[in-house]
């Protein structure tokens, strides 16, 4: 399956939030307070989070369930097998990406 081209923030964010789901399955406002904590990536809208959830399960990458319990009930985001052969298959965009970046900065210096 092919996944989006990810230029823009909130594709940055797609790819972020699945390699956040690599660990554990998370709710969405986990990702949330995960994202806001990053001066990079945050402080973003929480509506932005959830409709890059829903396009991301979608697309196949993502599942989610209801999880009940200590609480009001939250739904859980998990990683597919299709979402993680789709963000390993991005490892090469990312290190040429990270290749730029750093003649970049070693020009900087």
């Amino acid at each position: 399956m092919a996944g989006p081209k990810w230029h823009n923030k909130k594709e940055i964010l797609g790819m972020w939030m699945l390699s956040m789901l690599l660990d554990r399955e998370l709710h969405g406002y986990e990702l949330l307070q995960r994202i806001n904590e990053d001066p990079f990536l945050g402080p973003i809208n929480p509506g932005m989070v959830y409709r890059i959830l829903r396009e991301l399960e979608m697309m196949g990458f993502v599942t989610s369930r209801w999880s009940f319990g200590g609480g009001p009930a939250r739904r859980v985001y998990t990683i597919t097998p299709s979402g993680k052969r789709w963000l390993f298959s991005m490892k090469p965009y990312l290190e040429e990406h990270k290749r730029f970046i750093d003649s970049v900065l070693e020009k900087l210096k």
